[in-house]
């Protein structure tokens, strides 16, 4: 092995990767949409309360064959170990408090907190430990 081999595989670090959420690829949730976007969403005729909770809904979907460079990067690790260990903790009461405020659901939803938190269980259960070198996390 070479001197810059050796380089290459020691700069490799692992990442724990989650999958989007059909919220989070669906435009028409952004708050941020753009003209097109916001053309479509009018011509479909929906109210803005039917959008929120059809968003609402979108927001605990799982969307497992999403291209690796649309998923979330959660954490870093040096090793495939520390990456599978961490996807083995359940998660914590920060987490799940953090995902209780950033989910952002309105009441009407009909989505409960134990459904955010089999969510969260199961987000983590699909996770995928990726090698940062991973051509797929490019999105080419």
């Amino acid at each position: 092995m070479t001197l810059r081999h050796a380089v290459s595989f020691a700069l490799v670090g692992w990442y724990l990767m989650l999958p989007p959420s059909q919220e989070a690829l669906d435009a028409s949730c952004s708050n941020h949409m753009g003209i097109l976007d916001s053309l479509i969403y009018s011509l479909k005729m929906e109210s803005d309360s039917d959008r929120i909770k059809r968003c609402d809904r979108e927001a605990i979907q799982l969307v497992l064959d999403a291209p690796f460079s649309q998923w979330y990067q959660t954490d870093e690790f040096e090793t495939l170990a520390e990456c599978r260990a961490q996807q083995q903790q359940p998660p914590t009461e920060q987490e799940k408090s953090r995902m209780k405020s950033l989910s952002g659901l309105t009441a009407g939803s009909g989505i409960s907190e134990d459904d955010l938190i089999r969510f969260l269980k199961q987000d983590i259960m699909l996770s995928k430990c990726l090698a940062s070198d991973d051509p797929r996390l490019r999105g080419n």
